[in-house]
């Protein structure tokens, strides 16, 4: 009973992980209805892990359970967009708090050379390389803080943000008035590399003065 049950549940992680993928890059569209027995066929499981799979989607906000109609993914809202950004940014907050406790000399050299990065990469106006030493840096701040129960935590918001960044780029019922509004939001409730390195900074220098 024990060895089905673990069995059940890594076919239950294996079906989340792949629908969450799907949804996030827009394989799978807002409103869209998830059949069961189609995705039974697909994933050739029984109902009851992909039964399991959609309570865990369902409780990270990715597919939505209604009356007489069943599971159908989340659509995109700004409302929730900026919601989801609101406590990304407190999250990293607090993980950068965490991180500042545990800071090292080298620690900060690794986070200027990556700060240094990112000004090269900006000035070259190479944004995909900009964009991904921004994402080590947040990174390695998160990893910094300590705690595995924050750290996945912001993973999982993590997720919800690449949605809806990309829902703002391309979704119809974003065109009018709401990507300035929301991509203001990434910048308004979204963590800074520079503010964040600054602070870490200034909390270095005060520890040793």
């Amino acid at each position: 009973m024990t060895d089905e049950r673990i069995n059940q549940k890594s076919l239950a992680e294996h079906i989340v992980e792949d629908l969450e993928q799907k949804i996030i890059g827009g394989t799978l569209k807002p409103g869209q209805r998830l059949i069961e027995e189609a995705l039974c066929k697909t994933f050739g499981v029984s109902r009851s892990p992909l039964r399991e799979a959609f309570q865990t989607l369902e409780s990270r906000g990715f597919v939505v359970r209604e009356p007489r109609k069943g599971i159908s993914v989340a659509r995109s809202t700004r409302q929730e967009a900026e919601n989801i950004y609101r406590i990304r940014a407190s999250l990293d907050g607090l993980a950068t708090s965490l991180t500042v406790q545990h800071r090292t000399s080298e620690f900060l050299k690794k986070l200027k050379r990556m700060h240094g990065q990112m000004i090269r990469a900006a000035e070259k106006g190479n944004e995909a390389t900009y964009r991904q030493i921004d994402r080590q840096f947040h990174e390695t701040i998160i990893n910094g803080c300590g705690n595995e129960r924050l750290i996945q935590l912001i993973r999982n918001f993590d997720k919800q943000t690449i949605r809806y960044r990309r829902a703002v780029m391309s979704g119809p019922g974003w065109s009018e008035g709401s990507g300035g509004k929301t991509q203001k939001g990434e910048k308004e409730y979204g963590s800074s590399s520079h503010e964040i390195f600054i602070g870490i900074r200034c909390s270095l220098w005060a520890s040793h003065t």
